[in-house]
C-alpha cells in the first residue's frame, strides 16, 4: 500500500508512474466507458417506439387525451335547433349506427373522436361516443364526419 501511495503522490505529478497503477487504470476505464457510451459514431436510434403494437398504444393515448379533454375543456358543443332546422329538413334514423370519425368541440377545444352516426339530415349528423366511461351525444355538421374504415 505504501508503494502505491508513493506512486500516486510523486510519480503522478512527474508522469513517471508505471501503467499498472490503480489511478491510471481507473481513469482509462472511465475514458473507455465514456467513449463507448457517447464518443463513438452510431446510428440514430429511436427510443420508445413499438412497431408491433403501435396502433394499440396510439389508441390508448388518444383515449387518455379525449378523457382529459372531456373532463377539463368545458361542455360538449352541439348544433342549435336553428342550425339543425329539423322542422324543414327530413331526418333519417339509422336502425344500426354507423361507425364514423367526427370532429367535436369541448368548450373551445376541437378533438377528433371515434363515434357512431345514429341519425342525420342533409347537413348535420347526430353522433354518440364514449369518453372516460360517459356517453356523449351531439349534433355536428356533416362535413365534420367521415366514415370509419
Amino acid at each position: 500500500m505504501a508503494g502505491s501511495r508513493d506512486c500516486a503522490s510523486s510519480a503522478r505529478d512527474t508522469g513517471t508512474c508505471p501503467t499498472h497503477c490503480d489511478h491510471l487504470s481507473g481513469s482509462i476505464r472511465t475514458a473507455v466507458r465514456f467513449w463507448i457510451r457517447w464518443g463513438r459514431p452510431r446510428e440514430e436510434a429511436v427510443v420508445g417506439t413499438n412497431k408491433r403494437y403501435a396502433d394499440h398504444y396510439d389508441g390508448l393515448m388518444d383515449a387518455r387525451i379525449l378523457e382529459r379533454t372531456a373532463a377539463t375543456a368545458g361542455r360538449l358543443q352541439s348544433l342549435t335547433d336553428a342550425e339543425l332546422e329539423l322542422d324543414k329538413e327530413p331526418l333519417t334514423i339509422a336502425p344500426q349506427p354507423h361507425p364514423v370519425k367526427a370532429w367535436v368541440r369541448f368548450g373551445t377545444t376541437a378533438i377528433r373522436v371515434d363515434a357512431e352516426a345514429c341519425r342525420w339530415t342533409e347537413r348535420a349528423v347526430g353522433i354518440r361516443f364514449t369518453a372516460g366511461g360517459r356517453e356523449f351525444k351531439a349534433w355536428v355538421w356533416s362535413s365534420a364526419v367521415t366514415p370509419k374504415q
